[in-house]
């Protein structure tokens, strides 16, 4: 019976460290409380997951004058508000959502940002 106790402890240690290599940040070295409640909550993962990859995909692609700078600058006001929402998971979830929406929008523009997106 110890020995499957130490199996199950190895494998499930083995899922947490492959989820925390596949986020935007790495939870060994969160920091802040929106980050642990980030990596306590399986949808919260797959949401940054998803919006690392999307936020990447767009900062390639955008196009224009200063476009790199501006679409770095409003992830960084994007950060500031997600932090805001500490362990609150609902607020996290509308977040997120909300900058993919942003990032969907720019990439239906064709990678042109209209105006500072934030």
């Amino acid at each position: 019976m110890e020995k499957l106790l130490v199996a199950a402890a190895f494998v499930s240690g083995l899922w947490l460290a492959t989820q925390a290599e596949a986020q935007s940040f790495k939870c060994s070295a969160a920091a802040i409380s929106a980050e642990f409640e980030i990596c306590n909550n399986e949808d919260l993962i797959v949401s940054d997951e998803r919006l690392a990859a999307k936020y990447r995909q767009t900062l390639r692609n955008v196009v224009g004058e200063n476009a790199s700078a501006t679409l770095k600058q409003s992830q960084f006001a994007w950060l500031k508000k997600r932090n805001q929402c500490k362990l609150d998971a609902a607020c996290l979830e509308d977040i997120y959502r909300d900058r993919l929406t942003e990032l969907d929008a720019i990439e239906k523009r064709g990678y042109r940002l209209a105006r500072v997106v934030q």
